[in-house]
């Protein structure tokens, strides 16, 4: 497999004015992303990063991020994207992992990043003060011809509160592009979520290796996004549910329609709902969705298109060729079609480890295949199904369900825009569900609560009817993009509204 770099440089020499990665400031063709890398290298090498020396990458999507990841895997960096919502005692953390690493950030993370740095100060690179510099006085460097070995070491959110460190191999990293993917002529592609993600960061470099353009953004103006996609003619949107529902809002409310460029919409992060997915067919008809499911561990496991919705409510889709998917019990085994399981996977994208956890790596590590700690089950056809996470298993009062289950049938009611079902302990019952709905605001909230009250009542068993409400604005979310448990329970330490 050629490495970036190898890839970068053949499309800089065949197309050398083609638009490679544009962001709210910079456009650079591949020519010049190409003369860019290089001079990142030579400088970075000045600097005293070596191969194998760990570097983390703490900013906003721009197009600095993807010439300082470039060059770091042109001198054989070990790479560590930094989740840009991390706070200084976070931020420490993965210095204590990592120490003696390097870190290229931005001015406004300033008083954040430079605290930690104390002492270490010449280890602490601003992006601003290189372009400053004047990049132009260092001198090219060859792309290396040995293979990229040093691995890559993302972070997810911790059961103990501390981030997770995930080792992934570069092999496990990269995606294979067959070279009939290469393009002829420009496409333009915009991803809205950051790049710290393992799954768009890989797909921004995807993006490359198939000789396109990447649009990024670090823009919350749903009305911005909009001019960005008319004004490039986007092909391929990249985003998650959050910002969709934001991007289907602001349509919505101001009349306006998407290009009819705009061929491709791909989610990630969390399963996109069913009323998003509604509202998405309405506003883009001419569109193909494309809702993808994966994780930080694994890579990507399975994808569904809008053509299979209707059938398939609720999947995620038929794994993909490369992926060996098993629905095992708790020993390992694995369970007949349509039995709930923890879904395991084999692939050539699975991490390596998690770094320093041997416990955690013992419990994840079944043969050849890893623990997602995501359960669900495929069906007769192949297509995979979520039914939540281990620790979203609700108890009450002897009867087990997940509260993906709730959440699925509450958001087929078309007044609701989002909601989020937590179990709560309890002396009696063990766990009593726990809703926290967001109500279209352009309808009557005491409406909606009654029909809400009469479809639990006559569609699902008691055990499963939430006892508390919450009727929010909206549902708080982690640096992750994904529902904020703690938050979300403290509230109901506070108050709540029984429905029943």
């Amino acid at each position: 497999m050629d490495r970036l770099t190898t890839v970068l440089k053949n499309f800089a020499r065949s197309h050398p004015n083609r638009p490679a990665v544009i962001d709210d400031k910079t456009e650079l063709t591949y020519k010049e992303l190409f003369e860019r890398v290089n001079q990142w290298s030579r400088f970075l090498t000045e600097k005293g990063v070596d191969s194998g020396h760990s570097v983390m990458i703490f900013m906003n999507n721009q197009v600095g991020y993807l010439e300082v990841f470039l060059a770091l895997e042109t001198i054989n960096a070990k790479i560590i994207p930094v989740n840009v919502h991390y706070q200084q005692s976070e931020i420490e953390y993965l210095m204590e992992l990592n120490q003696n690493a390097y870190m290229i950030s931005e001015n406004s993370f300033t008083s954040l990043v430079k605290e930690s740095f104390q002492g270490r100060r010449n280890s602490l690179i601003f992006i601003e003060d290189v372009y400053e510099t004047d990049l132009n006085k260092y001198s090219k460097c060859e792309v290396p011809k040995e293979e990229f070995t040093s691995p890559l070491l993302f972070f997810t959110s911790g059961t103990t509160g501390k981030p997770k460190g995930i080792v992934v191999s570069p092999e496990a990293f990269t995606l294979q592009i067959p070279a009939e993917y290469y393009r002829d002529t420009t496409e333009y592609n915009l991803i809205i979520r950051p790049l710290f993600f393992r799954s768009h960061l890989t797909l921004a470099i995807s993006i490359i290796q198939e000789g396109k353009t990447l649009v990024l953004t670090t823009s919350k103006s749903q009305e911005y996004i909009w001019i960005l996609t008319h004004k490039y003619n986007i092909h391929q949107i990249i985003s998650g549910p959050s910002d969709l529902t934001s991007l289907v809002d602001w349509l919505e409310e101001s009349n306006e329609e998407m290009p009819g460029s705009l061929e491709v919409v791909m989610t990630t992060g969390n399963p996109t709902s069913y009323l998003l997915k509604k509202r998405l067919m309405e506003q883009m008809p001419d569109t193909s969705f494309i809702d993808f499911y994966g994780t930080s561990e694994v890579g990507g496991i399975s994808s569904i298109d809008e053509t299979e919705w209707l059938d398939k409510h609720g999947s995620v889709g038929i794994p993909s060729f490369f992926v060996d998917c098993r629905v095992v019990d708790e020993n390992g085994e694995e369970v007949p079609k349509g039995e709930i399981g923890e879904i395991s996977i084999c692939s050539r994208y699975t991490m390596d480890e998690y770094l320093n956890n041997p416990a955690l790596n013992k419990k994840t590590f079944y043969g050849n295949l890893v623990r997602t700690g995501d359960y669900g089950y495929l069906d007769d056809d192949g297509y995979l199904f979520l039914s939540g996470r281990k620790q979203d298993e609700i108890n009450h009062g002897g009867f087990s369900f997940y509260s993906a289950e709730v959440e699925d049938f509450l958001i087929r009611y078309s007044g609701v825009k989002e909601v989020v079902v937590l179990g709560k302990k309890n002396d009696t019952f063990g766990q009593q569900p726990i809703a926290y709905v967001v109500i279209d605001k352009r309808l009557n909230k005491h409406k909606v609560m009654k029909e809400i009250k009469r479809m639990c009542e006559e569609q699902l068993p008691s055990f499963k009817r939430p006892v508390f409400w919450h009727f929010l604005s909206e549902i708080p979310l982690t640096s992750a993009r994904k529902p904020d448990r703690f938050k979300l329970l403290s509230l109901t330490e506070k108050t709540s509204e029984v429905l029943f």
